[in-house]
Formats: structure tokens, C-alpha cells, sequence
């Protein structure tokens, strides 16, 4: 792996943390209690949402 691929794979994975982190701190994500599957997925759908409008 050359340098230049390694600083795309390091900026690639930044990225994901940067949204997970918004996701944990701003949103509470990691403290849902939610059971049902199709609820979960349509809430964590609506926070990446409501994310996006926010930046």
C-alpha cells in the first residue's frame, strides 16, 4: 500500500468517526433504548437526516 492510498483509507475512516461521534454526542444515539428493529432503523435513518441538515 503506498502513502498516497494509506492517507485515502486514514481520511476515509476520519470521516465515518466524525459522523459517529456527531451521531453519539448530539443525538444521544448510543443511550436508544429501542427494541423494535424497524423503529431503530427508521430513527438512526432520521438522525443522519437531521444531521445532514444541520451541517
Amino acid at each position: 500500500m503506498g502513502v498516497q492510498q494509506l492517507a485515502r483509507v486514514i481520511r476515509k475512516h476520519q470521516a465515518i468517526e466524525s459522523m459517529h461521534w456527531s451521531l453519539d454526542m448530539r443525538l444521544r444515539e448510543d443511550e436508544s433504548r429501542l427494541r423494535s428493529r424497524h423503529a431503530a432503523d427508521n430513527l438512526a435513518w432520521l438522525r443522519r437526516f437531521a444531521l445532514s441538515l444541520n451541517k
